[in-house]
C-alpha cells in the first residue's frame, strides 16, 4: 500500500461521509463515534460530580477537626479562669492589678460566659456535620465511653458514662452556672466548679483526642478515595 493508495481510500471515505451515504460500515462508524462521545461525556460529568463532592467532604472534615481543636483550646482557657475565680475568693490572692476584687470577679465571669457560648457553638458544628462516617467510626463517636464525675452537697463523688458529645455539653454547661455564681460559692467543691475542673482536662480531654483520631481516619479514607477516583 503506497501513500497514493491510502490517500485515495481516505478521500473515498470522506466523500461517502459528506454524501451521507448509508452503507452499513459508515453507519456503524457514526454509531460508534456517537456512543463513544456519550460515554466520554458521561464519564467526565460523573468525575466532576464525584470530585467536587469529595472536595466538599474533605473541607467539612478539616472544618470539624478545627472545631474540635477549638473546643480543647476553650477548655484550657476555661480552666484558667475558673481556677482564678476560686483564688479570687481568697483575700491573700493579689495577683491582679488596677481593679477591685469584685470587678475582677465580674470580668472573669463574663469571660467564662463567653467561653461557654463559643464552646457551645463549636460543639453544635460537630453534632450537625454531614460528613459521611464509616460504620466503625460512627460507632466510636456514639459509644458511651466518656466518664463524667460529679459531687453532691455531702462531698460524695459519683460518675456516669456518656458519649463524647454529651460529655462535652454536660461539662460545658457547668461554665454557664459558674458565670452566675455568687462570690461565696466560688469554691472548688461547688458542684459546678468541681464538674468543670474535674472533667474538662481529664476524661473529656481524652475523649476529644480520640474523637480527633476518628476525624483524621475519616479524612484519610476520603483522600484515598479521591486519589483512586483521579
Amino acid at each position: 500500500f503506497d501513500m497514493n493508495h491510502v490517500m485515495f481510500i481516505q478521500k473515498k471515505i470522506e466523500e461517502s461521509l459528506q454524501k451521507q451515504e448509508t452503507q452499513p460500515t459508515i453507519i456503524n462508524v457514526r454509531k460508534a463515534s456517537a456512543l463513544t462521545m456519550i460515554v466520554l461525556i458521561g464519564i467526565g460529568l460523573a468525575f466532576i460530580f464525584l470530585f467536587d463532592y469529595s472536595v466538599d467532604v474533605i473541607k467539612e472534615n478539616i472544618f470539624i477537626i478545627e472545631n474540635s481543636n477549638k473546643i480543647l483550646q476553650q477548655f484550657l482557657i476555661g480552666q484558667f479562669y475558673t481556677r482564678e475565680l476560686t483564688l479570687l475568693r481568697n483575700d491573700k490572692y493579689t495577683n491582679f492589678q488596677g481593679v477591685k476584687r469584685e470587678d475582677k470577679v465580674t470580668a472573669t465571669q463574663a469571660n467564662i460566659l463567653n467561653i461557654y457560648n463559643l464552646t457551645h457553638n463549636y460543639l453544635q458544628r460537630l453534632i450537625v456535620t454531614d460528613t459521611p462516617f464509616s460504620s466503625q467510626n460512627s460507632k466510636m463517636i456514639s459509644n458511651d465511653n466518656v466518664i463524667v464525675y460529679s459531687i453532691d452537697h455531702n462531698f460524695n463523688i459519683s460518675s456516669f458514662t456518656v458519649n463524647i458529645h454529651t460529655g462535652i455539653e454536660h461539662v460545658n454547661n457547668a461554665l454557664f452556672f459558674i458565670s452566675t455564681l455568687d462570690f461565696n460559692s466560688l469554691i472548688p467543691t461547688n458542684k459546678h466548679v468541681f464538674r468543670y475542673l474535674r472533667n474538662s482536662f481529664n476524661s473529656i480531654y481524652t475523649g476529644l483526642e480520640d474523637l480527633k483520631d476518628v476525624y483524621f481516619d475519616q479524612l484519610t479514607n476520603i483522600i484515598n478515595k479521591c486519589a483512586l477516583l483521579i
